[in-house]
């Protein structure tokens, strides 16, 4: 509950981070997650607020090692859809994105900051 002159604080995160990143590199289907994200965090507040601002945080995962990756991705909560790809696919896959060494993932958060009228 807030007064009427209050603050309301969410952070969410967005729909094209590291699970995004690694389903398009896998040319697997992206799966709707979260219910509120970064793309509709304003439409859906809007609805009980009058302004509604998102402040979003730039930023992403520099990977040199591919075999770490493929340890944490392995912690994903949708790992069990990837047991059809073998390591070697994965690390072939995933290493293939390098740039300079490098596999940039995006990483997409941000905050949205509410006010009551």
């Amino acid at each position: 509950m807030l007064r009427s002159s209050g603050r309301f604080y969410a952070a969410t995160l967005g729909e094209n981070g590291i699970g995004s990143f690694i389903r398009d590199a896998l040319h697997m289907p992206r799966i709707k997650y979260a219910k509120f994200t970064i793309q509709n965090g304003s439409e859906q507040l809007e609805r009980y607020f009058t302004h509604v601002e998102k402040r979003l945080y730039e930023d992403s995962l520099a990977v040199t090692e591919t075999n770490d990756l493929i340890e944490y991705i392995h912690t994903l909560p949708w790992a069990e859809e990837l047991y059809t790809f073998s390591d070697a696919v994965l690390f072939s896959t995933l290493d293939a994105c390098k740039q300079n060494g490098v596999i940039m993932i995006p990483k997409e958060y941000g905050t949205f900051v509410a006010l009551k009228p």
